[in-house]
C-alpha cells in the first residue's frame, strides 16, 4: 500500500476547474449573494467574478473572464495596482485598503474600496480582490473638501485681520494676510509656528492716549488669561517705518471640552481712515468756528450800516416792503444784507432770522453750487444774470424761485448784489409733473421687459411696446396694424375673442388670465395679461393689455413639479428607512420606516412619541450621545450601528447614516436606517463554515497519518501470526489487537468523512423510502421510553445522494436529539416535506436557490441549547463540562455528509424548549417513465 501513487492535492486544487468547483461547493452561496464584488485573479487576469462584480461593472460574467486587471480600472490607478501586486507577490502583508476607480459599461467610473489577499497555494499565486462601493463616501469627501477650501479662502480674503495663538505656549497657529499687513510684515511671510512675542516685536502697540501696551494689557493676552471676551477696543499699531494704523480689536478665549483655555483668537479691523476723518472733522469745526466769529463781526458792522440806511430811506420803506417782488441785498459772500417783507415770505423766514445768513443755506444741497456760481458770475462780470433754484422745504410743497441779480458798488467800495426774488413754484411743479409723467410713460414703453399693447374694437393693434415686439419676434412697423387674433393659438383664439367682445358689452369676465402667444417663427410664449378698457385720443374705445412674460416661470415650475414627483417616488420606494427629525421629533418618515419598526405614520410623527422605543435599552445612551453630537455640528462619524426594537419586541440589527439639513429654516437631521440583520447572520454563518472547514482539513491530515500507522500495525500482526502456531496462546492477544485495529479503521473513516475525503457514491433515492426502511433501527436507537413519530410528505422526495451517508446522517441527528432529552422521557418527530424558497417561507441563515428542496427535519422536546452551544453544534468533540454525553464526531459527520450531498442545514433551539434540525437537499425531477 505504501508503493501506491499518491495524488498531489495542491496541484489538483490549483487548476481553474477545481478552484471554481471549490468556490461553488463551499463558499458559493456567500460569494454569489454577497453585496461586495469579488474577483479571482490569476497572472493579473480575471478568472472568476461574482454577480456583485458584474453589477458593479454593468457587464456579464463572460465579458469579465479573461480581461486584464489594468483594463478594469482607471489608467491613473495603474501605479497603485502594480504596487499592490508587487507587495502580494513578495509575500508582504497588504493591510491597507485601496481606493480605485472601477470601469463600468458605457465608460463611466465607480469608486470602490479594494481589499486584496493572496492565495499562495496557486501557481502562480492568485489574488482575491474584494470591492465595496464607496462612491457616496467619495462624493461626501469631495463636498467636504470644497467647503473647507471655501472657508480657507474666505478667511484668507477677509478684510479683517484674524490671528489664532496657542495658550499657554503663545505660538501662532493661523494668521491671514490682513493680520500680517496690519503688523507691517510682508504678506508672503508665513508667521505660523513662530512665538507671538518674536513676531510682534517689530511693532509697537499703543493705547489711544499714546502710552504703550504691556503684554498683560493687550486684548489678546487679557482674553486668554481671564477667559473673558474683549470687544471693540481701539489699539494703535506703530510699524517699523513709523506708520501708525488704528485698529478695532476683538479678542476671545478658546476653550476645550473641560473648559480650559487652549488658545486665543483676535480679530482686528483697520479704522485708520475713520480716525483720520474724525481728526479732519475736528479741524474743520475749528475753522468754521473762526469763520463764524468773523461773520458775526461782519454782521454787527452790517447791522450798524443798515440802521443808517434805514434812517435815510425811511420814506421808501412802504413801497420797498410791500412790493409784489422780493428784493434782496446780498454781499459778495452770499449773505443777506437786506430783504423786504415779500422776500422773507418767499424764503419762509422772518427778517431777523434771515439777516446775515448765507442764501446758500436756503436752497437744497444740489443747487448750492449753482447759486454760488451765479453770485460769483455777477460779481466778476459786473453785469446782470438770472438763476432758478429750489428752496429747502419749509412745508409739504416744494418751492422754486428765480434770482434776477445785478452788481452794486457801495460808497465804501464793497461789492454787493441787488437781487429780485420771484416765486416760480407753481410753474415748476407743473413742469416736474409733466416730466415725471413723460418719464414714467417712456420707462413703460421703452423697457424691454414691459409687455404692453393697445387693441381697438376690431382687434387691430394700434400700439405695441418693445417687450411685446420681442415676444412676437417682429419689428414694431410689422406689428402695428395687424390683427391680434393672428398671434393666438388655435385652442385659445375663439375663447379670447369672445371674452373681448363680452367685456365690450359690459359683462363680468375675468380681468386677468394667461394667454399663449405665437411668434412669427412659430415659438410659443405664455404671458399673464391684465385687460382694461380705455378711450383713445380720438374718442374711440380701445383695450389696453398690460402683460408679464411667464414662459420661463412656467417651464421652471414644470421642472420643479417633475423633480418633486421624482423625489417623492424615491422617498416612498426607498428600501432604507428614511426620516427627518427636528427638535420636536419626527416630521417625516418613509413607508419603509413604518414597516421596519411596526408603528403607524401618525404614531411616529406625534409630538409625544418616545423615540427611545425604537432602540434596544443597552444601546440607548450610546445612540443618544452620538445623535446629540451630530446635531451640535461636532465632527462625529455619521454611520452608527445599533440594535433596534420592533413594536412587537423583536430586535433588529440596524445601521444609521445621518446628516444635518435645513428644514423650513431650522436645522434638522436627515437619517437613513438600513436593516443589516440578515447580513450579520450571514457573517456568523460564514465564520462557522470557516471553522468547520479548518477542522475538516486538520481531521483529513490526522486521518492520513493515522491510516498509515494502522496499516503498519496490521502488517506487523499478520507477520507475527504467520510465525506462530495456530494453538499458540499469543493468537488471542493478536485477535484483540486486530479487533482494536478495526475500530481504529472505523474511526479513520469518520475522520475522512469529516474532511470530505471519504467514499461518496451519490444515487437517485427516495428519502421517504429510506426512513421507512430504517424505522425499526431508529426505534432501537431512541429506546422504548422516547416516543418516535414519522411525519412523511405525500409527494415524492427524490434526491441524488449517497444512501450510506444519508443513513449515517439520520442516525447521528437522532442520537443528538435522544441525548438532549432528560430522564429519557420525551418525543422526537422526523418530518419530510418539499419546499421552494420562491413561494415557501424558509427560516435559515443562508440563501437558497429558487428550486425545489427535499426538507428533512428532526424535532425534539429536549433541553435545548444556549446561543454559545448553538454556534459550535457541528464542531467535533464540543460539549459542556457538565454534559457527560459528548457527541464526538457525530454532528461533525452530519455537517460533512450534508455538504458532500450539496445540501444545507439550519438549527433552531431554545433552552428548555427543545431543538429543530432542518436539512435541505436539492430535489430531483422524476418523470413518469422513470417512475
Amino acid at each position: 500500500m505504501d508503493n501506491e501513487p499518491k495524488t498531489d492535492s495542491n496541484t489538483e486544487s490549483s487548476s481553474p476547474g477545481m478552484q471554481s468547483k471549490e468556490i461553488q461547493g463551499v463558499y458559493g452561496i456567500l460569494i454569489e449573494h454577497t453585496a461586495s464584488a469579488v474577483l479571482y485573479i490569476r497572472d493579473k487576469t480575471v478568472d472568476y467574478a461574482n454577480p456583485a462584480a458584474c453589477h458593479f461593472t454593468q457587464q456579464d460574467s463572460g465579458d469579465l473572464i479573461g480581461i486584464s486587471l489594468y483594463d478594469l480600472f482607471h489608467p491613473e490607478d495603474r501605479d497603485q495596482i502594480d504596487a499592490m501586486c508587487t507587495k502580494l507577490s513578495s509575500g508582504a502583508d497588504v493591510k491597507s485598503m485601496l481606493d480605485l476607480r472601477l470601469l463600468q459599461k458605457g465608460g463611466t467610473w465607480l469608486w470602490v474600496e479594494c481589499n486584496p489577499s493572496l492565495v499562495p497555494e496557486e501557481d502562480p499565486p492568485a489574488i482575491v480582490l474584494s470591492m465595496t462601493d464607496i462612491s457616496q463616501r467619495k462624493e461626501v469627501d469631495r463636498q467636504r473638501e470644497k467647503l473647507q477650501a471655501f472657508l480657507h479662502a474666505a478667511l484668507a480674503q477677509s478684510p479683517a485681520g484674524i490671528m489664532i495663538v496657542d495658550y499657554p505656549d503663545l505660538i501662532i497657529r493661523s494668521a491671514n494676510k490682513a493680520a500680517i499687513r496690519l503688523r507691517g510684515h510682508d504678506v508672503d511671510e508665513d508667521p505660523v509656528g513662530q512665538p507671538v512675542h518674536d513676531y510682534a516685536s517689530r511693532c509697537r502697540f499703543l493705547l489711544p492716549d499714546g502710552r504703550q501696551h504691556s503684554d498683560d494689557s493687550y486684548p489678546l493676552f487679557r482674553a486668554m488669561q481671564t477667559g473673558q471676551s474683549i470687544q471693540n477696543e481701539e489699539v494703535i499699531i506703530e510699524q517699523p517705518d513709523g506708520k501708525q494704523n488704528w485698529v478695532l480689536a476683538h479678542a476671545e478665549a478658546v476653550r476645550d471640552e473641560a473648559g480650559n483655555v487652549i488658545a486665543g483668537i483676535i480679530i482686528t479691523t483697520d479704522i485708520t481712515e475713520r480716525k483720520e476723518s474724525e481728526q479732519a472733522v475736528r479741524s474743520l469745526l475749528g475753522e468754521l468756528q473762526q469763520v463764524k466769529t468773523e461773520l458775526e463781526k461782519q454782521n454787527f458792522d452790517l447791522q450798524q450800516a443798515e440802521e443808517r440806511i434805514n434812517r435815510s430811506l425811511m420814506r421808501y420803506t412802504d413801497l420797498y416792503e410791500h412790493a409784489p417782488v422780493g428784493y434782496l441785498t446780498i454781499s459778495e459772500r452770499a449773505t443777506v444784507l437786506r430783504a423786504n417783507q415779500t422776500a422773507c415770505e418767499i424764503l419762509g423766514s422772518d427778517y431777523d432770522s434771515l439777516m446775515r445768513r448765507s442764501l446758500l443755506q436756503q436752497v437744497v444741497s444740489r443747487h448750492m453750487t449753482t447759486l454760488a456760481d451765479h453770485f460769483q458770475s455777477v460779481i466778476q462780470n459786473q453785469r446782470p444774470a438770472s438763476c432758478e433754484v429750489e428752496l429747502k422745504q419749509v412745508d409739504k410743497e416744494r418751492k422754486f424761485v428765480r434770482f434776477e441779480s445785478a452788481p452794486r458798488d457801495t460808497p465804501e467800495g464793497d461789492r454787493q448784489i441787488r437781487a429780485a426774488l420771484i416765486d416760480i413754484s407753481q410753474r415748476m411743479r407743473a413742469e416736474i409733473k409733466l416730466a415725471q409723467s413723460e418719464q414714467r410713460y417712456r420707462m413703460i414703453v421703452e423697457n424691454p421687459l414691459s409687455v404692453v399693447m393697445v387693441v381697438d374694437e376690431k382687434f387691430c393693434i394700434t400700439f405695441a411696446s418693445q417687450g411685446f415686439c420681442q415676444i412676437l419676434k417682429s419689428p414694431y412697423r410689422n406689428v402695428i396694424g395687424t390683427d391680434f387674433r393672428d398671434y393666438l393659438t388655435d385652442t385659445q383664439r375663439e375663447t379670447i375673442a369672445e371674452r373681448y367682445k363680452a367685456r365690450r358689452r359690459g359683462e363680468d369676465v375675468p380681468k386677468q388670465y394667461e394667454i399663449d402667444v405665437v411668434a412669427t417663427d412659430g415659438t410659443i410664449s405664455t404671458i399673464l395679461a391684465s385687460i382694461f378698457l380705455a378711450t383713445g385720443p380720438d374718442g374711440n374705445p380701445q383695450t389696453v393689455v398690460n402683460a408679464v412674460d411667464i414662459t420661463d416661470r412656467k417651464q421652471a415650475q414644470a421642472e420643479i413639479n417633475q423633480m418633486q414627483a421624482r423625489f417623492q417616488r424615491l422617498f416612498e420606494q426607498s428600501v432604507d428607512a428614511v426620516y427627518v427629525r427636528t427638535a420636536k421629533g419626527f416630521v417625516l418618515v418613509s413607508p419603509s420606516f413604518t414597516h421596519l419598526f411596526g408603528y403607524s405614520h401618525d404614531e411616529l410623527i406625534a409630538e409625544d412619541f418616545d423615540e427611545m422605543k425604537l432602540i434596544a435599552p443597552p444601546d440607548r445612551d450610546h445612540v443618544l450621545k452620538r445623535i446629540r453630537a451630530i446635531a451640535r455640528g461636532e465632527d462625529a462619524d455619521n454611520i452608527l450601528d445599533f440594535t433596534g426594537l420592533h413594536s412587537s419586541g423583536k430586535t433588529l440589527s440596524l445601521q444609521l447614516t445621518s446628516s444635518i439639513i435645513d428644514w423650513e429654516g431650522k436645522p434638522a437631521v436627515l437619517g437613513f436606517i438600513r436593516d443589516v440583520t440578515m447580513q450579520h447572520r450571514l457573517v456568523r454563518r460564514v465564520q462557522q463554515m470557516q471553522r468547520l472547514d479548518s477542522i475538516g482539513r486538520v481531521a483529513g491530515g490526522i486521518a492520513h497519518d493515522f491510516e498509515r500507522m494502522i496499516e503498519t500495525i496490521a502488517g506487523q500482526v499478520d507477520r507475527t501470526r504467520a510465525k506462530l502456531k495456530p494453538d499458540d496462546i499469543l493468537q488471542q492477544d493478536l485477535d484483540a489487537i486486530q479487533a482494536t485495529t478495526q475500530s481504529a479503521v472505523d474511526l479513520t473513516h469518520q475522520l475522512f468523512d469529516l474532511s470530505r475525503e471519504g467514499h461518496h457514491e451519490p444515487k437517485q433515492m427516495e428519502l421517504n423510502d429510506l426512513l421507512t426502511y430504517l424505522e425499526k433501527t431508529l426505534l432501537r436507537v431512541v429506546g422504548s421510553e422516547i416516543k418516535l413519530k414519522l411525519d412523511l410528505a405525500e409527494e415524492r422526495t427524490a434526491i441524488d445522494a449517497d444512501p450510506n451517508q444519508m443513513e449515517q446522517m439520520i442516525i447521528n441527528l437522532l442520537i443528538q436529539s435522544r441525548d438532549s432529552i432528560e430522564n429519557g422521557h420525551g418525543s422526537i418527530t422526523l418530518r419530510t416535506r418539499v419546499v421552494n424558497p420562491a413561494v415557501d417561507p424558509v427560516d435559515a441563515t443562508f440563501e437558497l436557490d429558487d428550486q425545489d428542496y427535499v426538507c428533512f427535519e428532526v424535532e425534539d422536546t429536549g433541553v435545548g441549547m444556549s446561543d454559545d452551544a448553538l454556534a459550535h453544534v457541528f464542531e467535533p468533540f464540543y460539549q459542556k463540562p457538565e454534559d457527560s454525553r459528548g457527541s464526538g464526531l457525530g454532528m461533525a459527520s452530519v455537517y460533512s455528509h450534508i455538504k458532500q450531498n450539496n445540501g444545507n442545514v439550519h438549527v433552531q433551539s431554545t433552552p428548555g424548549k427543545g431543538s429543530v434540525y432542518t436539512v435541505y437537499i436539492p430535489a430531483m425531477e422524476v418523470n413518469a417513465s422513470a417512475e
